[in-house]
């Protein structure tokens, strides 16, 4: 549940200021936006439009930007697309077009009476992640994980998403796409199994870097202020909650869990000191008996064969040269 609303333009109307109130998440993040070009002299065109698109909400002023903001993963600007200029566009509708924001993804255009359902392109996103030389790697990764998360499971999409990933193997500057491909992939599969682990587990590997890069928490033009709220709470008993409803309480019930844990999610880096003392000890001669250290290293091989296995099986429909490379990863 999100709650939208933009602020009066400022008086020499260089920038514009909107809010997007995380109810499920018990807080709020406040976004300004410096308009390029010339300033309108009206201020009532400084009035963005607000369009739920599934977990997205679009945040559209038209002949400035377009801003995807991801109320899943909220926490880093580079998880949420940020387009300006002439990327900046809602298809067939024009700059000059008035528009109004329904439910269920319509826009209806108020010059022309007509009504359309508004969703996220693929190819266009695909598009972005091709043009590696002109494109900042934030918005990369914003597209890689829409991609990923919002449009899956697409196995033909995938497909050319590991082609893409085929064709730069080596890390980007602020991250790295093939440890972003599995992590998003495994994070919606579990998602969908069980909501109280998608607060614990990583869908991004930034997060294990000691300091996420500049790269990728700054976006030119844009600053966000974040505030945090006091704890929703349902007043009453309800019952025979489904769907929405269902999964908004249980969202909101988790808050005052995860709230005091300043880095609630798991951290691979967490338990790498263990594991090497771990591997330390079985490779010592006076600790080679030692069954139970022995079931935790056949344990843990277990579930790594588990994850390589559900890897590879992605893998299975490309090439023989792609198999390769997962394979050596």
């Amino acid at each position: 549940m999100c709650v939208c609303y933009s602020q009066p333009a400022c008086a020499n109307h260089q920038e514009i200021t909107y809010t997007i109130v995380l109810v499920h998440r018990g807080c709020s993040k406040t976004f300004s936006v410096a308009l390029d070009g010339t300033p309108s002299p009206c201020s009532t065109d400084l009035l963005p439009l607000f369009i739920p698109i599934g977990y997205y909400v679009v945040v559209y002023l038209a002949g400035h930007f377009l801003h995807c903001i991801n109320t899943r993963q909220q926490e880093l600007l580079c998880h949420s697309l940020f387009l300006s200029g002439v990327d900046a566009e809602l298809g067939v509708l024009g700059s000059d077009s008035v528009g109004l924001s329904l439910p269920e993804s319509s826009l209806l255009d108020l010059h022309t009476g007509r009504m359309f359902t508004v969703d996220l392109n693929p190819s266009f996103l695909m598009d972005l992640l091709h043009c590696s030389h002109s494109r900042p790697d934030a918005q990369r990764l914003a597209a890689l994980h829409c991609l990923l998360l919002y449009m899956g499971p697409n196995a033909p999409l995938e497909l050319k998403i590991i082609d893409w990933i085929c064709d730069n193997v080596m890390p980007f500057d602020n991250f790295d796409q093939i440890q972003e491909f599995i992590l998003a992939s495994l994070y919606r599969i579990i998602y969908k199994k069980c909501l109280s682990l998608d607060e614990v587990l990583p869908y991004s590997s930034v997060f294990e870097k000691k300091k996420v890069p500049d790269g990728l928490v700054q976006v030119p033009g844009v600053t966000c202020a974040t505030e945090l709220h006091a704890e929703p709470v349902f007043k009453g008993k309800a019952r025979s909650l489904q769907g929405y409803w269902e999964e908004l309480q249980w969202s909101t019930e988790k808050i005052k869990y995860f709230e005091a844990v300043p880095n609630p999610r798991y951290r691979t880096s967490q338990s790498l000191p263990d594991w090497t003392k771990l591997l330390t000890t079985l490779k010592s001669e006076n600790k080679k008996s030692s069954n139970y250290l022995r079931h935790i290293e056949e344990n843990t091989k277990k579930v790594l064969s588990m994850v390589d296995s559900w890897s590879l099986g992605k893998m299975s429909q490309h090439s023989k040269s792609h198999y390769q490379l997962i394979e050596g990863l």
